[in-house]
């Protein structure tokens, strides 16, 4: 890697090849701890191999509610900085999962099973939450109410149930 000196604190934690959305272009990408690189190298007729090296820091990708900004598609990624945007095709989809995983864990701040422990509980709430929902409207109906009754009461117990997490 004599293209990019990694400082001191920072490590790869990805590498691989690009090709950039709007010019065609072939790069070598480095996600490090620190920065997003893109290394270009054009040979010139005088046989000397000119690099480019553009770097940007990760800590300006743009975070939305904890979720960085990166839009996937097929093996398409366009990662929204707060200066300017990117979008880049990775060659494989086993190359897009394996930079997408360190990215993710890069931009978090935790590791892979913290963020699939986190997925499940989600999945566990919203679970107990529709089978609340469902006996609220049952039981409504079985007490000689509406079905509509039953939703309306069930929606009342969701937003309660909201509220009092939020005051939690």
């Amino acid at each position: 890697m004599l293209d990019y000196k990694l400082r001191e604190d920072e490590v790869v934690l990805y590498k691989g090849f690009v090709t950039l959305t709007d010019t065609g272009e072939t790069k070598q990408l480095l996600l490090t701890n620190l920065n997003l690189v893109f290394i270009s190298k054009y040979k010139k007729l005088n046989a000397d191999t000119e690099v480019f090296v553009d770097t940007m820091p990760v800590g300006e990708i743009k975070i939305y509610q904890e979720e960085p900004q990166i839009k996937v598609k097929g093996t398409s990624v366009e990662i929204y900085f707060l200066t300017k945007e990117i979008e880049f095709n990775l060659a494989t989809k086993s190359d897009l999962h394996k930079f997408m995983h360190e990215i993710k864990d890069l931009l978090s701040g935790k590791t892979k099973q913290e963020i699939k422990a986190e997925k499940k509980e989600k999945t566990k709430n919203i679970l107990g939450y529709s089978g609340k929902f469902m006996g609220t409207v049952i039981a409504n109906k079985l007490t000689g109410g509406t079905i509509l009754g039953g939703i309306a009461a069930g929606v009342g117990e969701l937003i309660k149930h909201k509220n009092d997490k939020k005051e939690q």
